[in-house]
């Protein structure tokens, strides 16, 4: 029988919590220097995605006083469409200097907490749902400081959290392999579809236009069938959708560039781009695998929390094949796509595992007032 523990707030647990800056005008024109990361560079696996890295002038990073990271910390999205998405600096982070810009938060643990712990907690469903309701804001919302701080954190025992993540340990290498595994695979997407280049060319605008999802704020929704899509994927379902299905849906803010196949009927939000054909010469399927081969996460304007212009997109340079081509490169697409998502599966399976000895630890009684429940 689960019962509830005695719980502190996360600040009495904390020696750090801050979060750090840009230059004036933001970094898009800035190719080389001190790296920094936003809340893109934050993986929904609670990794650091090193992808499409962002810079800071050395002299800058040398001037701030917050936000220096160091391996170890945890690093928390504070607004935006990643809102209290979580990442872990682990030990092999390869930047000896390094900065969070103002849309992350580091946190530091005091020695009633060992660092990774909290870090599980706040990565695991109970402690997504518990930043989730401490949004404040209309549309995407932010979280801020006494809110974070606020949020109460179950006291377990440091003998057990030390047993603990001696259990989760072998878990976590069993997920980083499948993590390389994932990304193996994406890249071999690709480069397969880079590799069969046609001889139809043209600017992207030729042949699809980027449409504008709509704001669907949470108290706006109503349960139902149709998947909410935000830059990363499904987020939320709702009664009516927006478009019908199959859609490509393509991350304008958050995970820009980032492409999702819906089969069904959804709902995108403003954070997203949804893809209309206008050009004949085009099968849809194959323009799903096309705009991943573009790597439009690399046009990430790099101004506010940052995003993708449709102009810049529109612009690109495209090669197309024939459609019977098309078809053949979408077989073998398919083909890997579904090694991709077995991998995830599997992927998932662990993260649970590792969710379920967090829970195990606290015997905790999930709070009906945040509407969760335990997917176990």
């Amino acid at each position: 029988m689960s019962y509830q523990i005695p719980s502190d707030k996360l600040k009495n647990f904390l020696s750090v919590l801050e979060s750090g800056s840009r230059p004036l005008g933001g970094v898009a024109r800035i190719r080389e220097g001190i790296h920094s990361l936003g809340g893109e560079h934050i993986g929904y696996d609670g990794s650091v995605d090193l992808n499409s890295m962002k810079y800071v002038p050395e002299n800058f990073y040398t001037r701030s006083t917050t936000g220096h990271i160091l391996k170890e910390d945890i690093l928390i999205c504070k607004d935006g469409a990643q809102t209290g998405k979580v990442a872990f600096v682990n030990d092999d982070f390869p930047y000896s200097r390094a900065m969070v810009n103002e849309h992350l938060y580091i946190l530091r643990a005091n020695d009633k907490i060992l660092q990774k712990y909290i870090f599980y907690f706040l990565f695991s469903y109970l402690g997504q749902a518990l930043l989730k309701v401490s949004v404040t804001g209309q549309a995407q919302g932010g979280l801020n400081r006494p809110n974070l701080n606020d949020i109460r954190i179950p006291i377990v025992d440091k003998s057990i959290q030390k047993e603990t993540l001696k259990k989760i340990l072998p878990l976590e290498i069993k997920r980083a392999e499948y993590r390389r595994l994932i990304d193996a695979t994406e890249k071999d997407i690709v480069n397969f579809i880079k590799s069969r280049p046609g001889k139809n060319k043209g600017r992207l605008s030729k042949y699809i236009t980027l449409e504008y999802g709509s704001a669907l704020p949470d108290r706006d929704r109503r349960s139902g069938e149709f998947a909410v899509v935000g830059a990363n994927g499904a987020i939320g379902y709702h009664e009516k959708s927006l478009i019908p299905g199959p859609a490509i849906i393509v991350g304008r803010k958050g995970s820009v560039g980032k492409i999702n196949w819906f089969k069904d009927p959804c709902y995108p939000i403003d954070t997203t781009f949804w893809v209309k054909i206008n050009n004949d010469s085009i099968d849809f399927r194959y323009c799903y695998y096309l705009l991943k081969s573009l790597e439009l996460d690399k046009l990430n304007d790099g101004m506010g929390p940052g995003g993708l212009s449709r102009n810049v997109a529109y612009a690109l340079t495209v090669s197309l094949p024939s459609i019977p081509e098309q078809l053949e490169i979408i077989k073998k697409s398919d083909e890997l796509e579904n090694i991709e998502h077995k991998l995830i599966s599997k992927s998932e399976e662990v993260k649970k595992q590792i969710f379920n000895f967090i829970m195990d630890d606290m015997q905790y009684t999930f709070p009906d007032i945040i509407g969760f429940s335990n997917p176990a």
